[in-house]
């Protein structure tokens, strides 16, 4: 593969800076099996062009389902005409001002942005935006009339709500430590703001100091140890704490440190840059009390801004072109990025991801592997001319490829197996020959997952021998709610039937003698046949009835979703999930 007029051979390490149209090349060769290439820790890719050129941008999240979202503001004249959500008689205002306009952009997996104008008036700033519960959530100071607001948008773009917050000005927005989004205000007696979407309103929490401009910072908060933390100006030794009771409390950092940002690590380690005598380095606090651990940059950089992978590594923005990749172990070593950093996250790629002021977005390879978190499905019975079929399992850090390895086992035990040599052993399925097996052999297969930074480790099956009865184990994705309509994936490990049906909670009424007889659930959606010829993924939709549109318009709704497969020829499994519903105004 050739980039920037350099020639690499697979898994080689590449040039970087590479560009946009290649990476997404490789993912294109990924889904027709081909190995794609890989880079190397810190290879940088430039996706700056996705993003059009009368754009600031301002503020920067990630989704699960791979997207990047990205809050901006345009200054071009009637950069705003395009947008559905805003009335033509703003638009004809509109025409011929300089005046910046809000906007949020989508950049999905396959690389194309999508924009909206999140239903903003003139001289609106996207502070910060934030995956949180669901749904991306944006914090936007409207300069022209000194409000601020929270707005919640569809996957689509498409606003859902608008929630007034109690400042003029806020400064970012991050999920608390109850699920909900807490947003920061700017110029006001306390400084944080906790939104409720089912009640559409946002209360700001007593006693909290008021937070640094988390936009040049690079991290807004840190969700760790049950808190949400942040860093503050009113206070330059500590880093302000809040509990999802709202409690207020802090966690010191040493006289004069003034830390700059933080970020906690899936081992629960606490990371900080400081400002002060310490300028240079990011401390590391291992555990809660524990003393902070200095670890030494690269000559020349100090750190402002930083965000944990999940191998655990910190990566710190710096301010100059470098990005500072330092691990648990103290080790520091540091990558050139076309321009200065303004803000990083953690892709669900398991990637960094930095936004550049006043344009700019780059995507770091972390070296994060994709990790299993559900072992691969394996369905069929070892008989001679069988087809054994193999599911993927389910992994996180978005896989691009798989590979397969079978293995013949002399019993259940899985320390029995041993790899099958030949041609035929190498794909998703496998047909078990007619003399290689004996009854009461089995088989398994080991599966690994390939993205940009490598491959994982191997990932093994359930055994099946020539008794194994049809496996009805159901492996639910995420519920994703747009509107009315809640679609969930489900995989099953072959063919059979699938039905889903939703409740919500009814209301007790009192009956003569005043008692209160136990509410009958209320149907929320009708039982809904997917029939399955073979192993695989199907997502099944569940539509509100009228009656719980009815309760939406005045209060949120918990939604039971009970999902149940009949294997053919085997036994029933039913997996229930709770789904939150927000509050939904009806459309006028």
């Amino acid at each position: 593969m050739e980039r920037v007029g350099v020639t690499c051979a697979e898994y080689d390490r590449c040039v970087r800076f590479s560009p946009t149209r290649l990476i997404f090349a490789a993912m294109a060769l990924a889904a027709t099996g081909a190995t794609p290439a890989l880079g190397a820790i810190g290879d940088v890719t430039d996706f700056t062009s996705k993003i059009p050129t009368d754009s600031f941008v301002h503020s920067l999240a990630a989704a699960p389902d791979g997207s990047i979202w990205v809050g901006e503001t345009s200054t071009s004249p009637g950069s705003q005409t395009a947008s559905r959500t805003r009335s033509a008689a703003v638009r004809k205002r509109s025409h011929g001002s300089s005046a910046p306009y809000a906007r949020i952009g989508r950049l999905a997996p396959n690389g194309t942005m999508r924009l909206t104008s999140a239903g903003q008036p003139a001289y609106s700033t996207p502070t910060g935006v934030a995956w949180v519960g669901g749904a991306l959530w944006a914090s936007i100071s409207r300069g022209g009339s000194q409000t601020s607001v929270a707005v919640r948008l569809a996957p689509t773009g498409e606003v859902e709500q608008t929630i007034a917050l109690p400042a003029a000005h806020t400064e970012g927005i991050a999920e608390g430590p109850d699920g909900k989004p807490w947003a920061y205000l700017y110029n006001a007696p306390d400084g944080v703001a906790r939104v409720d979407p089912g009640a559409g309103t946002a209360t700001a929490v007593p006693g909290s100091p008021a937070s640094l401009h988390v936009t040049n910072t690079g991290t807004p908060a840190v969700l760790g140890r049950g808190l949400f933390m942040y860093v503050t100006t009113a206070v330059q030794d500590s880093i302000a704490t809040i509990s999802a009771s709202g409690v207020v409390g802090s966690i010191g950092t040493g006289a004069g440190s003034n830390p700059m940002a933080a970020a906690t690590g899936p081992d629960g380690s606490l990371w900080w840059t400081p400002n002060g005598a310490q300028s240079g380095t990011v401390v590391r606090q291992a555990a809660a009390g524990a003393a902070g651990q200095p670890i030494v940059m690269p000559a020349g950089t100090t750190g402002y801004g930083l965000v944990v992978a999940p191998d655990g590594a910190a990566w710190v923005l710096t301010e100059d072109t470098k990005i500072v990749r330092v691990t648990p172990g103290g080790g520091a070593s540091s990558f050139t990025t076309p321009v200065v950093g303004r803000a990083a996250v953690i892709g669900a790629d398991g990637n960094v991801w930095v936004a550049q002021y006043p344009r700019g977005l780059f995507r770091v390879l972390s070296g994060v592997t994709p990790a299993n978190t559900a072992p691969p499905l394996l369905s069929g019975r070892v008989e001679a001319g069988q087809t054994l079929t193999a599911g993927n399992g389910e992994w996180k850090y978005m896989p691009s490829s798989y590979a397969y390895t079978w293995q013949q086992c002399a019993s259940t035990d899985p320390n029995s197996c041993a790899n099958v040599a030949g041609s035929g052993a190498a794909g998703s399925s496998y047909v078990v020959p007619g003399s290689a097996l004996l009854r009461g052999a089995g088989m398994r297969v080991l599966v690994t997952a390939t993205n940009a930074n490598g491959t994982s480790a191997a990932a093994a099956s359930n055994i099946v021998t020539a008794d194994s009865p049809p496996s009805n184990r159901i492996v639910l994705g995420k519920s994703i709610r747009r509107g009315y309509v809640i679609s969930t994936k489900v995989t099953v490990p072959g063919p059979g039937d699938i039905q889903q049906f939703g409740t919500v909670p009814g209301t007790a009424r009192a009956t003569e003698n005043a008692r209160r007889k136990k509410p009958k659930p209320v149907t929320a959606c009708k039982p809904k046949l997917a029939r399955m010829q073979a192993p695989g993924t199907r997502v099944i939709t569940c539509s509100l009835s009228k009656k719980v549109r009815a309760m939406l318009a005045t209060r949120g709704v918990t939604v039971t979703l009970s999902t149940t497969f009949v294997p053919s020829g085997g036994t029933r499994a039913t997996v229930t999930r709770k789904v939150k519903v927000p509050k939904i105004a009806p459309k006028r």
